[in-house]
């Protein structure tokens, strides 16, 4: 008779804080929460925006759940930014079990894409493949209803939340993640640049640039270090600038054929041909004497025995016999 009394009650206490909430502040009071937390995000000003949204997600959830959704994405990001991947995925995870409180454009192209860059940012890369596929899909749906050319600011800003990622917060310890994510989503970059919109392509294009040059500054050991140091740092090196080797077979296999086209795009690849070229020279300069990691190991063996990865879809391709290959 108590536990029902208590259930009784807990639910009456429940329905109460729900009605004085609304009545006291007003059904716009999600709505206030809500731009406020955009307005923080506008300004860089993700600590004070996290906990607003955390608010809006716990008390949004029964009242205004496609709030409470959009409040749980925007955490997401914000998890993203903190380098808090797991968490991150947790999140968009739960975001794609509700989707439908998403909009259409962001629940099937930037959460799946979302979902596929922080997979294979955590290593899990069939799964993000999986995604990958999911968006690639998605997109030929969308393109067909939504003309490139006469939406272009939308195309170019859809493209660039597909493959954006905070690339400031790049470093020694986390590069690794963070190649791993460019070379899921680079391609969305590149669609974005050749839509040549003054602000979202323009973005894409500064994102990638910045991926190279942080890349670089973190290659940038002179060989004298190298011999200072160790040899494992030559050898760290060496994947490194290996990985970097396989984002840049990547992004030519989604070159225009007309360059001209777009400056961006123009810009773009002329920088990757000099950051390959940099990355090569950087190689050759690397200590002959220093091992072979146990990443390059596996790479070398795959090439031996035949076994080609498949830099578009991050996957191994064991046709090599295919005379096309």
């Amino acid at each position: 008779m108590n536990k029902i009394f208590l259930f009784i009650f807990f639910l009456l206490a429940t329905s109460c804080q729900y009605f004085k909430r609304n009545a006291v502040v007003g059904p716009d009071y999600y709505q206030v929460h809500w731009d406020e937390s955009v307005n923080l995000i506008k300004q860089q000003k993700l600590e004070e925006a996290e906990p607003v949204l955390k608010e809006l997600y716990s008390s949004a959830q029964f009242a205004h759940p496609e709030l409470a959704i959009k409040a749980l994405f925007e955490l997401g990001q914000i998890s993203e930014k903190k380098g808090e991947w797991l968490l991150a995925l947790s999140q968009f995870k739960e975001c794609e079990i509700k989707k439908n409180y998403l909009q259409g454009f962001k629940a099937e192209l930037e959460l799946p894409a979302r979902l596929a860059g922080l997979y294979a940012t955590l290593g899990e890369l069939q799964i993000s493949e999986l995604y990958a596929k999911k968006v690639e899909s998605n997109l030929q749906i969308y393109r067909q209803q939504i003309s490139l050319s006469e939406q272009k600011a939308w195309w170019a800003e859809t493209l660039y939340r597909m493959g954006s990622f905070p690339v400031q917060s790049l470093s020694a310890d986390n590069w690794q993640n963070f190649a791993r994510r460019f070379h899921s989503t680079s391609q969305y970059l590149i669609q974005s640049m050749e839509l040549s919109d003054s602000v979202w392509s323009e973005r894409s294009f500064e994102l990638a640039q910045m991926f190279f040059k942080k890349s670089f500054e973190l290659l940038s050991t002179s060989p004298g270090d190298l011999e200072e140091n160790s040899v494992l740092l030559g050898s760290q090196v060496r994947d490194r600038i290996n990985l970097l080797q396989e984002i840049f077979e990547k992004i030519q296999l989604y070159r225009p054929l007309d360059l001209e086209k777009s400056r961006l795009v123009w810009l773009f690849y002329q920088s990757v041909s000099d950051n390959q070229k940099q990355a090569q020279d950087k190689l050759y300069k690397i200590k002959d004497s220093a091992p072979l990691s146990r990443q390059s190991e596996k790479r070398n063996a795959l090439k031996r025995d035949g076994i080609l990865v498949n830099p578009k879809s991050g996957g191994i391709d064991n046709n090599s016999n295919d005379p096309n290959l």
